[in-house]
């Protein structure tokens, strides 16, 4: 197994882990997107001499900027402005729209699911669940993050 291929499978368990971290707490550790941005210094370092690497740098710099936006406008936390930057390296600018294609249509469907599932669960007995199937809490859009990049890197990086 090469050892590009480490680096990526890597990247999906942190993916995974901020996933479960945000739906169970509602918080992604930065210890997580540290690693993650650590793994992407190592793809770099792997791929340096075909890595485009400022077209990556300017991809992870505007997600950064919309990602602290969107948490001055408290539409999103920040552990997801930090992931979603971690994320975005991974990608080239010109593939970017994608990743936030993916990340957009996963958010939607994990509104539905999660705003679905909440309403048939009566309010009584939310207060044990997880933080995600409590009424009236936030959508943990981490989850939304970890699917854009596991897949992004599965289907559009490299292809």
């Amino acid at each position: 197994m090469p050892f590009s291929d480490l680096i990526v499978y890597g990247l999906w368990v942190l993916m995974a882990t901020a996933a479960a971290w945000d739906a169970l707490n509602l918080r992604i550790p930065n210890f997580i997107s540290l690693c993650i941005i650590l793994l992407f210094a190592l793809h770099v370092a792997y791929h340096w001499n075909t890595i485009a690497l400022l077209s990556h740098l300017v991809s992870g710099g505007l997600v950064l900027a919309a990602g602290m936006v969107l948490f001055s406008l408290r539409w999103w936390g920040g552990g997801d402005a930090k992931l979603a930057f971690s994320g975005a390296l991974w990608f080239p600018l010109h593939e970017l729209h994608l990743w936030i294609l993916i990340m957009s249509l996963g958010g939607a469907l994990l509104a539905i699911i999660v705003f679905g599932t909440r309403r048939l669960v009566p309010e009584a007995r939310t207060a044990n669940l997880p933080v995600i199937f409590r009424r009236r809490g936030p959508l943990p859009y981490g989850i939304a993050i970890a699917i854009a990049t596991i897949a992004g890197t599965t289907f559009i990086v490299g292809r």
